[in-house]
């Protein structure tokens, strides 16, 4: 008997910690399949603007903020440091070691892409119609990395280290992080997310992917 209770006792905060995870996933999502429902879908892929590729990302990103104020601040009580963000005078520099950090990761990526995958990239002919594209995509990409952060490494972390300890936090987040990239076709459909269509050419000649995924940075992959 006493080794029963001890045993409930010692992962009771593991249970309490998966309850508070599981509503923070519940409002992150239900607020992005909400976002895609109301919000205007302007410029799908194919058409004459290019602003699919931050729709999804922009959504996602502002519904797992949603997640973070509702149950991590608000009704968990956790503070901003607590969670892991700090508003001090060092985020500007933070915030540019990290955009390096993450562009220098993504160039490998794209470039192994490239390399071992076959993967193919089509620049635009004329330099006007760069910033049509290059604006979308960046802010796709920041939105979709953003909303990876939110969802998996801000309170979700912090939460579960406190119940079980960083290390083991750590592994059981990259797990489902890594799961939800591995099959986020799936993923989408389970939680009710909409359909991404595959890859198609863009009337200025970029190949555009689904660059700015649900889960992960896409590259745009042509034959």
């Amino acid at each position: 008997m006493t080794a029963r209770f001890s045993l409930v006792a010692r992962w009771k905060p593991a249970g309490v910690a998966l309850v508070w995870l599981l509503l923070f996933w519940v409002v992150g999502v239900g607020v992005t399949i909400l976002l895609s429902a109301v919000v205007p879908a302007h410029g799908e892929r194919g058409g004459g603007h290019t602003w699919w590729l931050a729709r999804d990302g922009l959504e996602q990103a502002v519904g797992f903020a949603v997640a973070t104020v509702v149950v991590g601040y608000r009704l968990d009580r956790h503070s901003w440091e607590r969670m892991g963000w700090r508003f001090d005078r060092g985020l500007p520099l933070r915030a540019l070691q990290g955009a390096g950090m993450g562009a220098a990761l993504a160039g490998i990526a794209v470039g192994l892409a490239c390399v071992a995958g076959g993967a193919t990239v089509h620049l635009t002919p004329t330099l006007q119609a760069w910033p049509g594209v290059a604006g979308p995509l960046a802010v796709g990409l920041v939105a979709a990395a953003l909303s990876e952060e939110l969802a998996f490494r801000g309170y979700p972390l912090r939460r579960l280290a406190e119940a079980i300890g960083p290390v083991r936090a750590l592994v059981v987040i990259s797990v489902g992080f890594g799961l939800s990239g591995r099959f986020p076709a799936d993923f989408d459909h389970a939680v009710g997310l909409p359909e991404r269509r595959p890859p198609r050419r863009d009337r200025r000649g970029l190949v555009l992917g689904d660059a700015c995924r649900h889960r992960g940075l896409g590259c745009g992959a042509g034959q």
